[in-house]
């Protein structure tokens, strides 16, 4: 049988389903897996455990490519208003 951690520490939490999905849907959706990385992460300190590295991984991952996303989407529109507002 296993001891419970002492109050205060920390133990590392197994990989569950919740983490491979938000992995997964952080290649494929990555708002989605961003959002569910964060809400893994959330709940196992929750329940005093620390998160582990495959629910870092996918909200890193999220948010890279989010705000990749972000950028290819953000920067025409910025450039095309600044080219309209552009003096001639």
């Amino acid at each position: 049988m296993t001891q419970p951690a002492p109050a205060g520490i920390l133990v590392e939490q197994k990989v569950t389903g919740l983490d491979i999905a938000a992995l997964i849907c952080a290649v494929l959706v990555a708002p989605v897996g961003l959002i569910l990385g964060l809400i893994s992460r959330a709940s196992a300190k929750e329940r005093g455990l620390r998160p582990n590295v495959v629910a870092t991984a996918s909200v890193v991952v999220g948010a890279v490519i989010s705000g990749l996303g972000l950028l290819l989407v953000a920067a025409p529109l910025l450039m095309s208003l600044a080219f309209i507002a552009s003096p001639r």
